[in-house]
């Protein structure tokens, strides 16, 4: 699950989307309800409504999303700034 992951610098990890939502939850302790995705890039898709473009920033109570990537059919990679510090190691 990690292998989706790295630290970009101090508490701000560079993130696949690809990512399962459940290792992504795991990974940072958050308890994300699955309705209808899979994975991190799913969840952001069903959190905003559209597919975020690179540069913008998604401000969620899980952390502060900031898409790296996207086409117009996906998001790909992601920066993300928990809202509290720290990864489950």
């Amino acid at each position: 699950e990690l292998q989706y992951l790295q630290e970009a610098q101090p508490g701000v990890y560079e993130v696949d989307c690809v990512m399962d939502i459940d290792d992504f939850g795991k990974a940072f302790n958050l308890n994300i309800i699955k309705d209808n995705f899979e994975t991190l890039g799913g969840y952001l898709l069903h959190t905003c409504g559209h597919i975020p473009l690179a540069g913008e920033q998604i401000d969620l109570p899980t952390g502060l999303f900031t898409v790296v990537e996207a086409n117009r059919r996906a998001v790909r990679r992601v920066r993300y700034k928990p809202k509290r510090s720290g990864i489950r190691s």
